[in-house]
């Protein structure tokens, strides 16, 4: 929170109230900024080296001991004099001998005495530490599209105060304000009413004197106005707290994960193609929420066939390659069950990029007719050395809608996570 300087006689005063009692976040959002190029690093080479999945427990990573030091004040050195008791066995002059060696440090030759050191200490990062680094500077394209689902969900919300309700909701400050101002406007009238009973009393007793039956009746009537008070809280005064539904904001987005499988694409394709379907369901799920990402998968050869998660990835099925019965599928499946705003969809797919030679305008006039109109985003990967059928048929896709279609080659593991750099760079989207 922003400090509050408070100017004093004898000096400036900072209010810390209301800041966390503990110091430890604040520490360790500081050290992580401090090393936040060193983390990255870390982050990155680990995408190499395990599953993606695996990050949703955290990861650890090594952190240099030097990286840790913090600077500090030591007092001016000198020659120093004193007496040690209990020794018997140097005396003034001596020269004292160094340690035998013995104790290591982390990547040393071993020794067979002395406790020794590593260089470096171990740092656990927390699932969302990690994929805020590892999604850093990317963001999803069209996310101004985002929709509220008005329908299912809905949420408590102060909504002023009501003069009835439940006696626990009642509102102490909006009733006794209320009632104060009751009581003035009250005291203005009964003010009002004794004057005129005054003037009225005044005018009696000039014309006939303080003994007229008149003159007596406005006496008593003024002695009982002036007695008369306002009641201190009437059953007007009372508020209560109320509290109205109103829309919660679910953005929802379903991911298609759409595969070829054909003879052609190998298991190491496969493997491939499924972490990067792991990275861009991570990166959804940062996005929208951990409970607001479905996923669809869809699987093709000669035919597609939505599938679930074990089948998409393990099953043996293969044949030839017809790209257009994948694409046909998806559009099928967001007009029946994914229509209208309350859904965001997005598509990524994963191929070798061969295709049957007269499928090819027709999933150019599929996907620009039928499927980009429809979604938010769509990624295509080529598992490739060099650009085959498919991507050729789709440069012009890309070159004409830039803001809603991505492209990128990978040719191995390492390829992967700068390919998914490559689609989702924050610089390169455009907004519709």
């Amino acid at each position: 929170m922003d400090k509050k300087l408070f100017s004093a006689q004898n000096g400036t005063y900072i209010d810390r109230r209301g800041e966390h009692n503990s110091r430890g976040p604040i520490l360790r959002e500081r050290f992580s900024r401090r090393m936040k190029d060193y983390l990255r690093e870390q982050v990155s080479d680990s995408v190499q080296k395990r599953d993606i999945k695996d990050f949703a427990d955290g990861l650890d990573v090594k952190i240099p001991k030097r990286d840790l030091q913090q600077p500090h004040y030591r007092p001016v050195g000198g020659t120093h004099k004193g007496v040690h008791p209990g020794n018997d066995k140097w005396h003034a002059g001596d020269k004292v001998p160094h340690p035998k060696q013995g104790g290591g440090k982390g990547g040393k030759k071993a020794s067979k005495d002395g406790g020794g050191e590593d260089d470096f200490v171990f740092m656990h990062l927390s699932e969302d530490e990690v994929l805020d680094i590892f999604f850093e500077d990317l963001e999803l394209p069209n996310l101004t599209k985002m929709n509220i689902d008005l329908v299912h969900e809905t949420l408590k919300r102060r909504g002023g105060v009501a003069t009835s309700g439940n006696p626990s909701a009642l509102h102490v400050f909006r009733t006794k304000k209320q009632s104060i101002m009751r009581k003035v406007a009250a005291r203005g009238v009964l003010n009002e009413a004794i004057a005129e009973c005054e003037r009225e009393l005044a005018d009696v007793i000039a014309a006939h004197g303080a003994l007229h039956p008149r003159a007596r009746e406005l006496a008593e009537k003024l002695e009982k106005l002036k007695s008369r008070h306002p009641v201190a809280l009437d059953t007007v005064d009372l508020r209560f707290k109320s509290l109205i539904d109103v829309p919660k904001p679910s953005a929802k987005a379903v991911m298609f994960c759409l595969m070829d499988v054909s003879g052609s694409m190998t298991e190491k394709d496969k493997e491939i193609a499924k972490r990067f379907y792991i990275l861009l369901y991570l990166f959804l799920r940062r996005a929208y929420g951990k409970d607001a990402v479905k996923i669809e998968f869809i699987r093709h050869h000669t035919r597609a066939v939505r599938c679930d998660e074990h089948e998409f990835f393990y099953s043996k099925e293969t044949g030839g390659t017809i790209v257009s019965s994948g694409l046909e599928l998806v559009s099928e499946i967001i007009q029946a069950e994914y229509a209208g705003d309350a859904w965001n969809a997005y598509v990524c797919q994963a191929s070798d990029g061969d295709n049957w030679n007269d499928d090819t305008e027709v999933c150019e006039q599929i996907m620009e007719e039928e499927l980009l109109p429809l979604l938010q985003y769509f990624a295509y990967i080529e598992i490739a050395e060099n650009p085959q059928d498919l991507w050729a048929s789709y440069v012009d896709l890309q070159y004409d809608h830039s803001e809603m279609f991505g492209m990128a080659r990978v040719m191995d593991y390492p390829d992967i996570y700068p390919a998914f750099r490559s689609l989702f760079k924050r610089h390169n989207l455009i907004e519709k």
